[in-house]
C-alpha cells in the first residue's frame, strides 16, 4: 500500500511546488514593478517642485515690480512735495517783503 500512496504524495508535492512557483513569480513581478512606481512618484514630485518654484519666482518677480513701482511713485511724490515747499518758502519771503514795506505810523 505504501507503493500506491507515493504517486499521490508526489502529485500533491508537484501541485504545491507549482503553486509556490506561481506565488514566487507574482512576488517577483511585484518587486520589479515597485521601482517603476518609485520612479513615477519621484518624477511627479520633481515636476510639482519645479512648478512650485516657478510660481514662487513669478510671484516674487511681480512683487518686486510692485515694490519698484511704489518706490518710484513715492519718490515722485517726495519731489512734488519738495517743489511745493520751495514755492511756499518763496511766497512766504515775498509776503514778508511786502509786509515790511508797510509800516504802521
Amino acid at each position: 500500500m505504501a507503493s500506491r500512496s507515493w504517486p499521490r504524495r508526489l502529485r500533491k508535492l508537484a501541485e504545491e511546488s507549482q503553486s509556490a512557483a506561481s506565488t514566487i513569480a507574482e512576488l517577483i513581478r511585484e518587486i520589479q514593478h515597485e521601482p517603476e512606481n518609485a520612479v513615477s512618484v519621484v518624477e511627479t514630485g520633481s515636476r510639482q517642485t519645479e512648478d512650485g518654484v516657478a510660481a514662487v519666482a513669478e510671484q516674487s518677480s511681480a512683487s518686486s515690480q510692485q515694490v519698484s513701482a511704489s518706490t518710484e511713485e513715492t519718490s515722485a511724490s517726495t519731489e512734488r512735495v519738495a517743489a511745493s515747499a520751495g514755492e511756499l518758502a518763496r511766497t512766504a519771503e515775498e509776503l514778508e517783503q511786502l509786509v515790511r514795506r508797510f509800516t504802521l505810523a
